[in-house]
This record gives C-alpha cells, sequence and structure tokens, in this order.
C-alpha cells in the first residue's frame, strides 16, 4: 500500500498492488522481489503514473473505441474485437497494475487449454492462436504506456509457448504441378444438370474467362486475392503490360465488402504480366462491354468499371476465387492420376513467389512483386525456398572442389 495524497474531503488516498511470487522461488528471494516491486509500485505513485486505477475490461473497451475505431483498419478492428472478447475472460477482471509478465502468461495457458468444441470435440487452442492474442494484448497495452496509464508494458517480458510444429508453410504448387494446372484451365469439361422432372442434362463447357485470368494474374502477377477483386480497367496499361494496384477488398462484419486502402504502402505497386494475359484481358473487356449492353438497365455495375464481376457488374465476390480454385483442383484429381494439393488463392500467390526464387530472380524483385513493405518480410516467409537455393549454392562449391 502507498499513500497518494489526500482526497477533497481529506481522506487519504490509498493505492494498492498485488505481488504473487513465482512458483518454486525461495521464500528469501520472495521477499527480495517483493520490496522491488513495492519500490517500482512507490515510484509509480509519485511519477502520477497510476492516478487511476483502471480494470483492464474497462480500459479495453476505451482502446477499442478510441484507438483501434480511429487507428486500424476495419477488418482488423473486426479481428482485435475476436481478440479482446478472448483476453476479456482471463483479464477483464484485473487491474492494469496487477497485469503482470507471469499473470499474463498463466492467463494464456488457460485460455490455450480452455480452448473450443468443434463437431462435439474439444480442442485446445493454438499457439499460433495464443501469440495472435498476445500480439493484440502487447499493443493495447503498448498504447496504455503511451497514455500514462502503465509505467511499462508487461508483455514485453512474457516468455510465449514454443510452437511444437513451427515448420507450418503454405501448400503450393511444384514447377509441374503449376504448369499442369495452367493446361488444365484450357480445357474443356463435362457437367450434368439435374431438372426439377429428374431429367439429366449434359454437356461440356470451359470455366469462364474471367476466373481463367483471374487465377493466371495470381500466378504470374503474385497478387493477393483483394487486391484482385477491385481491379478496375483504368488499372490496367496495355502499352507497357502493367496492372497498378491501388485498393483492396475486404469483407467487414455489419457493412458487408468494402474497399479500403492496400495492405501497406508497399502494397501500391505496378507488376508487369505478359503480354498474352492482356491480350486475355482484351477479350475479357470485349465480352464485358457485349453483356453490359446486353443488360441495358438492369446493369448493377454503374460507372466503376471492374474487371471481375458478378452477372450484373457488380464487383465479384471476395469468396468466389477460392470457390473456384477448390471445384478446379477437385476436377483435377478426379481426372488425372497425378493428383494436386488443395491450396486455395493464397496458396498460388505462394507458388508464384517460390517459382521466382527457384528461377534465381533476385529477392529485391520477388518482394517488389508480391507487395511487401520490405524484403525481410519476403525472406522471412519464403525461408524454405531460400534454404533450398542456398543448399544449391553449397553444391555448386562442391562440385568446383571436386574437380580439382
Amino acid at each position: 500500500m502507498v499513500s497518494n495524497g489526500l482526497d477533497t474531503a481529506g481522506k487519504q488516498i490509498r493505492m494498492f498492488r498485488t505481488f504473487i511470487p513465482p512458483e518454486g522461488m525461495t521464500e528469501a528471494k520472495a521477499r527480495k522481489a517483493a520490496m522491488l516491486e513495492a519500490e517500482r509500485f512507490e515510484a509509480d505513485v509519485k511519477a502520477d503514473r497510476i492516478s487511476e486505477r483502471l480494470k483492464f475490461g474497462v480500459y479495453a473497451e476505451i482502446w477499442m473505441r478510441d484507438y483501434c475505431r480511429e487507428s486500424v483498419a476495419p477488418t482488423t478492428y473486426d479481428r482485435n474485437r475476436i481478440a479482446i472478447d478472448q483476453l476479456m475472460s482471463v483479464f477483464g477482471h484485473l487491474y492494469l497494475d496487477q497485469l503482470t509478465p507471469l499473470q499474463i502468461q498463466r492467463g494464456y495457458m488457460t485460455i490455450k487449454k480452455n480452448g473450443y468444441t468443434k463437431g462435439g470435440i474439444h480442442r485446445e487452442y493454438s499457439v499460433q492462436t495464443i501469440r495472435r492474442l498476445h500480439q493484440v494484448l502487447s499493443s493495447s497495452l503498448s498504447t496504455a504506456v503511451r497514455w500514462g496509464k502503465m509505467p511499462e508494458n508487461p508483455c514485453n517480458r512474457v516468455v510465449l509457448p514454443r510452437d511444437s510444429n513451427p515448420d507450418k508453410s503454405v501448400k503450393s504448387l511444384t514447377d509441374d504441378e503449376t504448369d499442369s494446372f495452367l493446361r488444365f484451365l484450357e480445357e474443356p469439361y463435362a457437367y450434368v444438370v439435374t431438372r426439377k422432372n429428374g431429367q439429366e442434362i449434359k454437356g461440356t463447357k470451359m470455366l469462364p474467362l474471367q476466373y481463367r485470368i483471374f487465377l493466371k494474374l495470381v500466378i504470374f502477377g503474385s497478387f493477393r486475392r483483394e487486391e484482385l477483386i477491385p481491379l478496375k480497367w483504368s488499372d490496367i496499361d496495355q502499352n507497357s503490360c502493367t496492372i497498378t494496384i491501388r485498393r483492396a477488398a475486404a469483407r467487414v462484419k455489419d457493412q458487408g465488402l468494402v474497399i479500403k486502402d492496400t495492405k501497406t504502402k508497399g502494397s501500391r505497386r505496378s507488376v508487369t504480366i505478359p503480354k498474352e494475359l492482356i491480350e486475355e484481358l482484351q477479350e475479357l473487356k470485349r465480352w464485358q462491354d457485349k453483356l453490359r449492353y446486353d443488360c441495358g438497365t438492369k446493369w448493377e455495375g454503374n460507372d466503376e468499371n471492374w474487371v471481375f464481376i458478378q452477372s450484373l457488374g457488380k464487383m465479384m465476390d471476395l469468396s468466389s476465387p477460392n470457390k473456384v480454385m477448390r471445384e478446379t483442383i477437385k476436377r483435377y484429381n478426379a481426372s488425372h492420376e497425378d493428383q494436386l494439393p488443395q491450396i486455395n488463392i493464397h496458396g498460388l500467390r505462394h507458388t508464384s513467389a517460390t517459382l521466382l526464387i527457384a528461377n534465381n530472380v533476385d529477392i529485391r524483385t520477388v518482394s517488389a512483386r508480391l507487395g511487401h513493405s520490405n524484403t525481410s518480410t519476403t525472406m522471412n516467409i519464403y525461408a524454405h525456398a531460400l534454404r533450398k537455393k542456398d543448399q544449391e549454392a553449397a553444391d555448386v562449391l562442391a562440385a568446383i572442389f571436386e574437380k580439382k
């Protein structure tokens, strides 16, 4: 307990902090640690760093309202909201000054063990989930430090659990698999439609051109799904064979599909694509112009001029490309002995980057095409591909010495 002056009624203001020594600490060490904590607490009170005690539950709502709502993207706000709700279950009743590194670590273990139930089966939360929660908690408490509500961020001294399986790289296609996939996109496939009266109508058809182009652009341009969805015809320069990314799409709770700024400043970029894809885009534009003319007043695209659209001109839904991707790979695997891994659009982008690295494209160029803010991000994500190239480099040097 530390005295913090008198209130308006002339009564002494008393401030309290609870210290719980870590398990296994000797009595002498616990007593010394408690004295150090008491000294730190008294210094905080005298420096007016703990002028108002806030419970984490109250503070978290203030942080969401006054910081997150104004400073982060809508999708990030939604993710933070989910994380804060989980953190509230173990930290909501604690005052900010009670959030010690030990208390936080214990809270994480509780959340992990409580887990969730899916299909009637109880599962613990993964280490990745705990790490994501830690990022949100640390961000919120860093703001508390800046606002003068805490002297330091206790998350900086938290030891996070280790991932027992750290190598969980995103699935991607190999060189041969990518070639097979691209060839399959251009092949017609059989379909069967059953009418209400039981009559079956059989035939063959091609995957719609706009979906074929979308999937190719991910491979040949390394684009994100949310970058291609709001692409406009004005973003395509046919003369220089480049596509400029200026915006991104996101699904936000209570708002639906919205247009937002790109993920990072580096994401705003121009990427060169093969001339053959420009020609296919020209064909798509002619088809779309005819569709717009045929729709007449029913056209819902207004003057947005989206490249990828729904049946009446609205921007393509964010979920459509992954759905088409799943169906395409399913059809391929049903008709071929060699099987393709079931990957999504993100896996296709991952394929693009991995193939570029495998074919000796320098990391700075790969990073720029991916829209990463810096090359270190690219190197961290694609460390597995870079390790393989490093091994190849070692083999080349070994071969030189063998010749001697």
